[in-house]
């Protein structure tokens, strides 16, 4: 929006500067006007064109922007108002260009975006206020790259997004509470400059599982494994691996293996006599999981394979310099196909992904573009009825939608992966079950359930996902049982007598 506004307003001053001749000062102070006599600009001019520093005015006489023109270009700082005089838009220009920092002030927040030759560069702010941060980003030539850090309003780090060339190629959410204020889930610190300092899991606040420990620079200093908040300093899993060595007669090296516990655990290698490495494995608890060459880096290299704890196998596939590429294929543990699918040369997926059920019936197709879902995707029955086809737009559901959920089939419309427009949901595919309206993921205007024989089941209004006025509660036989009144979502009043209905209002809802 405002870069529509902005456009509009360049484009107004334009019109108004381009008045006839003969009513233009070719030099001097220059004012113009609106049919009802209000001042439209005002500014000097040079050689019959604005330069110098210019004000525009709305129809009511509210000022909508001021700043200067140098040689006739927009330059230095430009200030851009709303119908109130507010100022909502300031842009720093340089021979008209974009060019230093742009302030775009919003109801509710403020975004800080940096600019060359009017291109956006280096780092863009959101604040939740003027000094409350709520996401940093960093722009390289008009296009993200590298982290993108979102914040809380208490100012600890809630998430984080990684692009290369302004495609997401990882999500991460964390250090979140519950409703109780408790920490839970995965939680991150890090350095003042980003680098990660400790990560861990928390069950209702108490620590529980692994937590890492990180210098500065990015290295792992150690790992501390805890149980209901009680570190375990002599976990097994963590305990130091033994490293080794089998010998040929002549003192070169035939075997290199990590053990703990007297069984082989990890890599695995393998060398000819002249030194020439011959083959790799992963092993865990004494058995071969993974089949291939590690290089002397600790990259895997070529094919592999990959094995479940019985030997069965698990998958198969490609892989350059540790970074899987090409078609694999994975297995269920009785060796029926599970999964295949392509990965392009930086390890994303790419192409067709298709999954199985165990008697070889297709359960899921849909389609990648570099890492992320995108175009048609079909999820299908054992017996191949289709349960859920739709389309996908760079990882989001988009447009048209036929789900099968818990029982009943739902068809409505995605706008970036929520919900947007009239959905319906049926019992089967005539018998309605609901209707309503969303937008952009919120239940709006009026709502109604239905029962198999198609009586009203439970009716009422949302406004932007908050109930609103007299919600109706019906038994199957179409009596009205309960109403409840509802003011933004809380209930106000019960204004009609309660008849038990056969289903529990918990169970409609």
């Amino acid at each position: 929006m405002i870069y529509k506004y902005l456009g509009l307003l360049l484009f107004i001053f334009l019109v108004l500067s381009s008045v006839a001749q003969d009513s233009v000062v070719l030099n001097g102070y220059q004012k113009f006007y609106y049919p009802n006599g209000k001042i439209s600009s005002e500014g000097p001019m040079r050689d019959g064109n604005p330069d110098g520093f210019w004000k525009t005015y709305s129809e009511t006489g509210v000022i909508r922007s001021e700043g200067l023109r140098k040689h006739f270009e927009l330059d230095s700082t430009w200030k851009f108002y709303n119908e109130k005089a507010q100022v909502n838009l300031i842009i720093n220009y340089k021979s008209g260009k974009k060019s230093g920092l742009r302030y775009s002030y919003m109801v509710d927040k403020l975004v800080v975006d940096s600019f060359e030759n009017d291109i956006k560069n280096n780092w863009s702010y959101i604040y939740f206020s003027k000094d409350t941060l709520q996401s940093k980003t960093f722009y390289k030539n008009g296009i993200e790259e590298g982290w993108s850090y979102q914040f809380s309003k208490e100012g600890r780090i809630v998430a984080r997004t990684f692009y290369v060339n302004g495609f997401i190629r990882r999500r991460e959410n964390f250090n979140s509470y519950d409703f109780q204020g408790r920490k839970e889930g995965e939680w991150k610190e890090f350095y003042e400059n980003y680098n990660l300092k400790e990560v861990g899991y928390y069950r209702k606040g108490i620590r529980d599982g692994y937590f890492k420990y990180y210098d500065s620079d990015g290295n792992l200093e150690k790992i501390e494994k805890y149980r209901n908040g009680i570190i375990y300093d002599d976990a097994e899993e963590i305990a130091p691996y033994e490293i080794r060595i089998d010998y040929y007669e002549d003192g070169s090296i035939k075997v290199i293996g990590s053990y703990k516990d007297s069984l082989a655990e990890g890599i695995r290698r393998e060398y000819s006599r002249d030194g020439k490495l011959l083959d790799s494995y992963v092993m865990h608890k004494g058995v071969m999981v993974g089949h291939g060459i590690i290089d002397e880096s600790g990259k895997k290299q070529g094919y592999w394979e990959f094995y479940y704890e019985n030997g069965g196998l698990r998958g198969k596939g490609n892989y350059t310099n540790n970074v899987k590429n090409g078609e694999w294929v994975y297995f269920y543990q009785s060796g029926k196909m599970e999964q295949k699918g392509f990965y392009d040369q930086v390890g994303l997926i790419n192409g067709e992904w298709v999954w199985f059920y165990e008697n070889g019936a297709i359960r899921i197709k849909e389609f990648y573009a570099e890492g992320e879902r995108e175009g048609l995707f079909t999820e299908y029955t054992e017996d191949g009825i289709s349960m859920a086809e739709g389309r996908y737009v760079k990882g989001s559901k988009e447009g048209d939608w036929i789900e099968t959920v818990h029982g009943y089939i739902e068809q409505g419309s995605y706008l970036d992966n929520v919900p947007d427009g009239q959905w319906k949901y049926y019992y089967t595919t005539d018998t309605l079950y609901f209707e309503g309206l969303f937008i952009d993921g919120n239940a709006d205007g009026f709502h109604i359930w239905y029962y198999r024989n198609g009586n009203p089941m439970v009716q009422g209004r949302y406004i932007m996902g908050l109930k609103e006025g007299d919600w109706k509660y019906y038994n199957e036989s179409g009596d009205l049982s309960l109403r409840i009144t509802f003011k933004d979502g809380i209930e106000v009043e019960y204004n009609a007598v309660k008849i038990e209905p056969e289903l529990k209002i918990s169970e409609l809802e």
